[in-house]
């Protein structure tokens, strides 16, 4: 259970500096960053938007100038950012949630199945944030917050390197620095065992698929325990939705994009979008997974069964393949 949250330096700054722009009126910002058992890790703080409403007494998000900003600053780190939850300020002294407030905290609280985080800033006179933990069905407990980049485990403050964005500068087809260079250049093991002679040029050229990667990460232990869920049929998705799922998906089709492995959307008639992979090698089984949602839950199906989905999800499984030499 969340016990304490903790600011990075930037995230803290960037929320102050927001709330002293705005002196006046309510605003407002979304929390990156990463959920680590009983500590949660706020690495950026986002404003607000260029569009969004700012009144004495109420205040409303610009979602699509979020949704941007969010999928711009997650490119700068390392390890793929997550939304965690949002901040606003309320007037006077008042440090208690309202009911629209409460629908737009239930909103963030079912991105996961660990809720979120929700801070109300007041300024009565000085400057403070009561910060609570809210999960579904909408529940509020406070908690704990501390500030230090000092408490952060590195990776987690660690930029993307030069080295990266410049390989994919160079070769944007991904042919010398994409997921198969990779695979073919280091050999490894898979489940403790050695899969060296896998490895080689012959056999990628052959075999090699993303739904190698898929299924060894859906059916490892770990991933199987906190991501499968009742098997559930798609339905056909609503605007809302759909808008949900493109979301939540942006990073892993960027991740794509980057590493040379195509894709390709097709709504589907039956309920539902499928995710198709397209550049598959010869005799090689193509991954083709139909994302769909539910109660405000990302979802999806393979091999007749139903996984909770959530954003970097597919490129996470692909560092999982490759970390470490291909360990899993």
């Amino acid at each position: 259970m969340l016990e304490k949250v903790v600011f990075s330096e930037r995230a803290i700054i960037a929320l102050l500096s927001e709330t002293q722009e705005h002196i006046k009126t309510e605003t407002g910002g979304v929390f990156l960053g990463h959920r680590c058992g009983k500590i949660w890790y706020i690495v950026e703080t986002i404003d607000p938007g260029l569009n969004c409403i700012f009144q004495p007494a109420y205040f409303e998000y610009d979602d699509v100038y979020l949704n941007h900003l969010m999928n711009k600053v997650d490119r700068l780190y390392k390890k793929p950012l997550d939304i965690i939850g949002l901040w606003h300020r309320h007037p006077g002294s008042f440090d208690q949630f309202s009911r629209t407030d409460d629908g737009t905290n239930i909103k963030y609280a079912r991105r996961h199945k660990d809720g979120a985080i929700s801070a109300l800033v007041n300024i009565d006179p000085s400057f403070r944030i009561t910060m609570y933990h809210v999960t579904d069905p909408l529940s509020y407990r406070k908690v704990k917050y501390s500030v230090g980049d000092k408490y952060f485990p590195p990776e987690f403050l660690a930029y993307a390197t030069r080295k990266q964005y410049l390989n994919q500068i160079n070769h944007p087809n991904a042919s010398e620095n994409g997921l198969l260079s990779k695979l073919k250049k280091m050999g490894g093991f898979i489940n403790g065992k050695d899969t060296s002679e896998l490895f080689t040029d012959e056999y990628l050229a052959k075999k090699f698929s993303f739904s190698n990667i898929l299924h060894e990460y859906l059916y490892e232990e770990k991933t199987r325990k906190e991501c499968e869920v009742s098997y559930t049929d798609p339905s056909e998705l609503t605007d809302v939705e759909l808008d949900l799922v493109l979301e939540r998906i942006q990073t892993d089709l960027n991740y794509f994009e980057e590493t040379g492995i195509k894709v390709s959307l097709t709504l589907l008639a039956s309920g539902g979008l499928e995710l198709r992979e397209n550049s598959v090698m010869i005799g090689a089984t193509p991954i083709a997974i139909t994302l769909f949602a539910q109660n405000g839950k990302v979802l999806f199906n393979y091999n007749e069964k139903t996984f909770e989905y959530f954003s970097g999800m597919l490129k996470e499984a692909c560092e999982f393949y490759t970390l470490l030499g291909g360990v899993l």
